[in-house]
């Protein structure tokens, strides 16, 4: 029998945008076990983690400059994601999101609170009505780079 668990394919930079890497950083830096470690992430973020899949997410936090001193002994080659995008605006409901085009050719996700809500090719606004925001609600945007998702950058609704 196979403990397989199939995850959505944001759940790394998910996690990182819930501050994993903060919760990480001082646990291995005291040497916890990785069961502690999925413990704690569990506690803290409510995502339960196979050994293969905290591996890789502490592979992808290193390799991006997000997690300091993370070693393991048989760590997987980190996926390279693209930086989140710059320029994420959002004027309110109603209103507008927007993010800075990251090219001529491009493809966006669009979340609210960690929930998957809309994808965008070579278009980089919406509104906040279309993704089911409200005022005080987190907006978080990604590039999604050769069926890759990268790293989020997010804003609040006002």
């Amino acid at each position: 029998m196979y403990d397989n668990r199939y995850s959505r394919t944001d759940i790394i930079p998910m996690l990182e945008d819930d501050g994993v890497a903060t919760t990480l950083a001082p646990l291995i830096e005291k040497n916890h076990s990785e069961e502690y470690l999925q413990e704690t992430i569990v506690a803290d973020h409510g995502i339960a983690l196979l050994t293969g899949q905290l591996r890789q997410l502490i592979a992808d936090l290193a390799a991006a400059g997000k997690l300091d001193g993370a070693e393991v002994a048989s760590l997987p080659e980190a996926i390279v994601r693209t930086a989140a995008p710059s320029g994420l605006g959002c004027s309110g409901v109603p209103g507008t999101v927007w993010v800075t085009p990251p090219g001529e050719v491009y493809t966006l996700r669009f979340y609210v609170n960690g929930t998957y809500k809309l994808t965008l090719a070579n278009y980089n606004s919406t509104d906040p009505a279309t993704l089911g925001a409200v005022s005080g609600d987190i907006i978080q945007c990604c590039q999604v780079t050769e069926g890759i998702p990268g790293w989020w950058a997010r804003i609040a609704v006002p």
